[in-house]
């Protein structure tokens, strides 16, 4: 076995300074890369103006947050104390809200790809419309695999969408309104006599605003003989006729005679072979001989 000699050891040691010496400056640079990249962390994640979040999924689907920014903590009204922002366990959220955000990122995963999702985080005391990305991190530990978030609130924008849609669908139904009842006015001839000049087609809709103007009209009117004119029909097929059958029934009911007026040729025939029974209904080719008759009346 051999020895080392005392005179030996004064240059193993000295031999070992450098060595030292070295690794201390290869330890100070893998410390001052860890810094930086803290800082640029940090930089990225936690200075960022919108919400971040790194999230943990299971092979079992249940997932977990790493970390979330303080916007993203605000944006859910979470506290910054908080250990998880999605935890099933977290009572800030309901069970709809959980199984959404593992949908979307079991869907990020299988793509393997950024994947955009627009949509309602229904939690317990308030509704968040967020538009977010979810991007799957490449090399991670399979058992582990992780997915950021990027998210940005814009609930603020739907509610001025959802306003001003209902702005405008209250405008659609105002002028529906009004255009309902330009293409069906009363207009009355005489203290006896009204006339209710149609224009155009007429569905059910329409054809139920016809009745109640004639009966409104009949009974604010007193009026004793309705001129209905289908001049300005183009169409007449079962459901209008139809319309103007109950028309006429109605007005009767409130004793009122009905004539009708405007009935050309092709609409006659129309009416012959959809077999239609105008009943005691007075009818005259046009509106001018239509009122000649009421006044005489």
């Amino acid at each position: 076995m051999s020895s080392v000699s005392a005179a030996d050891q004064p240059d193993s040691q000295a031999d070992a300074i450098p060595e030292l010496q070295r690794m201390g400056q290869e330890l100070e640079q893998v410390r001052q890369k860890l810094r930086f990249t803290e800082q640029l962390l940090a930089a990225v994640f936690d200075q960022a103006s919108y919400p971040i979040a790194v999230m943990d999924v299971h092979p079992d689907g249940h997932f977990v947050t790493v970390k979330g920014n303080p916007p993203m903590l605000r944006m859910l009204g979470l506290s910054a104390t908080s250990s998880s922002i999605t935890d099933e366990n977290n009572q800030n959220f309901n069970p709809e809200v959980v199984a959404m955000i593992r949908s979307r990122l079991q869907a990020a995963l299988q793509a393997g790809t950024t994947l955009s999702f627009e949509g309602q985080l229904q939690m317990q005391d308030r509704t968040v419309w967020t538009q977010a990305l979810y991007t799957p991190i490449p090399g991670a530990d399979p058992a582990h695999r992780w997915v950021s978030v990027v998210a940005f609130d814009v609930t603020a924008q739907k509610l001025r969408e959802q306003e001003g849609l209902a702005h405008r669908e209250q405008i659609i139904e105002q002028q529906a309104l009004s255009l309902n009842e330009l293409s069906t006015p009363l207009l009355a001839i005489n203290d006896r006599v009204v006339v209710l000049p149609l224009i155009g087609a007429i569905d059910s809709h329409r054809a139920q605003l016809i009745i109640e103007t004639l009966l409104n009209g009949i009974a604010e009117a007193r009026a004793q003989i309705v001129i209905i004119d289908i001049t300005g029909v183009s169409v007449v097929d079962t459901q209008i006729a139809n319309a103007i059958i109950q028309a006429a029934q109605a007005a009767r009911l409130l004793g009122a005679h009905v004539v009708l007026t405007g009935i050309r040729p092709e609409i006659a025939q129309v009416i012959v072979s959809l077999g239609i029974d105008l009943g005691d209904i007075v009818t005259r080719s046009t509106l001018q001989a239509g009122i000649t008759y009421a006044v005489q009346q």
